[in-house]
């Protein structure tokens, strides 16, 4: 018995250990978890937060969708009711679609979708007749594209981009038949702010929120399209939305011919004579003139002809008086100094032929295609001043066109009777090639051949991507980003739409 005990001695001191020690992992473990699940609770929550922050990034885009001068990516911290920041939303608006005519004498309509970057499937429904020369797209930044058709006739077409309907009864018919050169251009112009809740009667100069409701102030918008006759001639008009009427207005300093284009710069104010900018309009602080914005022009017809035109005053613009800046659209004496004028609108580089085009892609510039050439060009509004920029990929011909999509990208049709379809990135001044235009019968793929009176459109459906971030705090920093399909409808005025909405996964 003595040797049994005598061999289990110091057994309670090695239990005792390994109790210990047991209870030590169990302690540790504990106390890591203690720590750790705060942690997870706490980054869960920065990250409920992130994501709300995120969301409050595309209610805020998708309240400025409609507005008098859409910004298409901006920042901004987001307060509490105490005025404290509890994050900061990144937000990138683009629209979804590019529609495109086929021109050539040809009733093809197509569209393409930019997240995708493929063309749509299924055959859009046709215009009402034959796009010819002169033919020319151009939307209203609501829920309707309008059509000239081009091909000397006088014909003129809206289309409804939610029903797919393009209306058969053709709407009021431009004053002369549109030919070579013929090109189409949207303005649109901020009336007043009035309620759309409570309709309390005044009507407000500036933004802001009804002070009897609350609600935030809608925009009353009339909607013009500014239009070259072409076919070497100097005819202008535009057509009002509101009164379905076309007027003549001042003519082009010269015939417009094939190449002929137009583009609206829905930027800054500018004085007319020393280019002065400013977000708001007024009177320029160097020159004592009234701030303008301005249409501008390609003359085409293998000239360098490069215009502009004052939507305040239908005044085109060229030439300026070095004495007292006095503008006039020709080239002659100052009727004041009797001295001679001086070119203050610069010619392009180079003459521009078929598939000549220009688009605004947003602040300070102008990018144009030269046609018949993969010659690119921008123009730098601030200093009037033009700039060569990278070649594109494929000589661009007759139907050649261009579009912004509202963010990074200039899309191009070349035109020549090709279906090639390219994307610029601004940026880096780099050119890629996209799919060829395409639609599908059945099972088998059509290629487009885009011709005379092609012609290339943003729409509308926007795609927003709001990125949230909440500021460091105890090491916990919390990012999150969505991206929303915004829809808009004309049931009523800029009435928005969230489609859909979804989390987009870290890279």
């Amino acid at each position: 018995m003595r040797r049994v005990l005598e061999s289990k001695r110091g057994i309670a001191v090695t239990m005792a250990m390994w109790f210990l020690a047991v209870l030590a992992i169990i302690g540790t473990s504990f106390a890591y978890m203690m720590r750790l699940e705060p942690m997870i609770a706490r980054h869960h929550q920065e990250g409920v937060k992130a994501m709300y922050v995120a969301m409050a990034g595309v209610d805020k885009a998708y309240t400025l969708l409609g507005t008098d001068s859409p910004i298409r990516e901006f920042a901004e911290p987001l307060k509490d009711d105490t005025g404290t920041t509890v994050g900061t939303y990144m937000v990138k608006m683009y629209p979804l679609y590019l529609f495109a005519l086929q021109g050539g004498n040809s009733k093809q309509f197509f569209r393409y979708n930019t997240y995708k970057n493929e063309w749509e499937k299924r055959r859009m429904q046709s215009t009402p007749r034959e796009i010819g020369p002169g033919g020319a797209l151009a939307g209203d930044e609501t829920d309707f594209f309008y059509t000239l058709r081009g091909g000397k006739t006088k014909d003129f077409y809206r289309y409804e981009i939610s029903r797919d309907w393009w209306e058969r009864k053709k709407i009021a018919s431009t004053p002369r038949a549109i030919g070579w050169g013929g090109a189409l251009v949207h303005w649109y112009e901020v009336n007043y702010y009035e309620c759309p809740e409570c309709g309390f009667p005044p009507k407000y100069d500036e933004p802001g929120n009804c002070p009897v409701c609350g609600e935030e102030l809608d925009p009353n918008i009339s909607h013009y399209f500014y239009a070259t006759r072409g076919d070497a001639t100097t005819e202008f008009y535009y057509y009002s939305v509101d009164k379905e009427k076309w007027t003549t207005m001042a003519t082009t300093p010269d015939k417009v011919d094939k190449g002929g284009a137009l583009a609206w710069a829905d930027g800054d104010y500018l004085c007319p004579v020393c280019n002065h900018a400013s977000s708001t309009s007024g009177t320029c602080p160097n020159c004592n003139r009234e701030l303008e914005k301005f249409i501008y022009a390609l003359q085409g017809g293998g000239t360098t002809g490069f215009w502009r035109y004052s939507l305040n005053n239908n005044q085109w613009q060229k030439y300026r008086c070095p004495e007292c800046g006095h503008i006039s659209p020709t080239l002659d004496n100052c009727p004041t100094h009797d001295t001679p004028l001086e070119m203050f609108i610069p010619d392009t580089p180079a003459s521009v032929g078929e598939g000549g085009a220009l688009t605004w892609a947003g602040g300070n510039y102008i990018y144009a295609l030269r046609g018949n050439s993969n010659v690119f060009w921008r123009y730098k509004i601030s200093t009037n001043a033009w700039e060569g920029m990278a070649s594109i990929l494929g000589e661009i011909g007759v139907g050649g066109a261009l579009a912004w999509d509202g963010g990074e990208y200039i899309y191009c049709l070349r035109g020549a009777n090709t279906s090639d379809f390219y994307r610029y990135e601004i940026s880096k001044n780099e050119w890629a090639t996209l799919p060829s235009v395409s639609y599908k019968i059945g099972w088998e793929t059509h290629y487009a051949s885009i011709g005379s009176g092609g012609s290339l459109a943003a729409g509308d459906l926007y795609r927003i991507v709001s990125t949230g971030y909440i500021p460091d705090k105890d090491n916990v920093r919390a990012t999150k980003k969505i991206e929303a399909i915004i829809d808009i409808r004309p049931k009523a005025r800029y009435m928005r739409r969230i489609i859909y909405w979804r989390e987009i996964p870290k890279d």
